[in-house]
């Protein structure tokens, strides 16, 4: 008598055991799927900077910008040869970066300095897989809660 009581209380530790696992793996699956769907977890805004092209040395910061402004002789042989030299020069380069650095920042380099503008100041929106993969595993983990709530019987029907 004795031995059927102790496999009973065993049965019912096993059945608690596994419904609390169960509903832990859900809860885990929920909590992981939720961090994956509102997108808070990995960076997703980015923005874009532009340079037109190297600053040297003895040139203010905006000289792509303003080398009209800046001639002093404003004839039209001398627009038209600043117009080439400054065509010649541009070099683009693209920054994609996660913080905002403001309107404009100077970096720089070995063969002078770049001005770098925003493109735009409404950020570029990417997604990014490890949300993707953290509502896959959400997803996935409380199937798996949900399977072994329902399979709970058979998984642990005592012998």
């Amino acid at each position: 008598m004795k031995l059927g009581i102790s496999n009973k209380l065993t049965n019912n530790f096993k059945q608690r055991s596994l419904i609390y696992s169960a509903i832990l793996i859900s809860a885990l699956g929920c909590a992981l799927f939720y961090l994956g769907h509102q997108e808070k977890l990995f960076n997703t805004e980015f923005y874009e900077y532009k340079s037109y092209g190297v600053v040297k040395d003895n040139e203010p910061d905006g000289i792509f910008y303003d080398w009209r402004t800046l001639l002093v002789d404003k004839s039209g042989e001398n627009i038209d040869a600043k117009h080439r030299e400054m065509t010649n020069r541009r070099d683009f380069k693209f920054i994609i970066s996660p913080d905002y650095k403001g309107t404009s920042f100077v970096e720089s380099g070995e063969q002078g300095r770049r001005l770098f503008s925003v493109t735009s100041k409404t950020p570029i929106i990417k997604s990014h897989k490890g949300h993707v993969w953290l509502e896959f595993v959400g997803i996935l983990l409380v199937v798996i809660g949900a399977g072994l709530i329902a399979f709970e019987s058979k998984l642990t029907k005592h012998s």
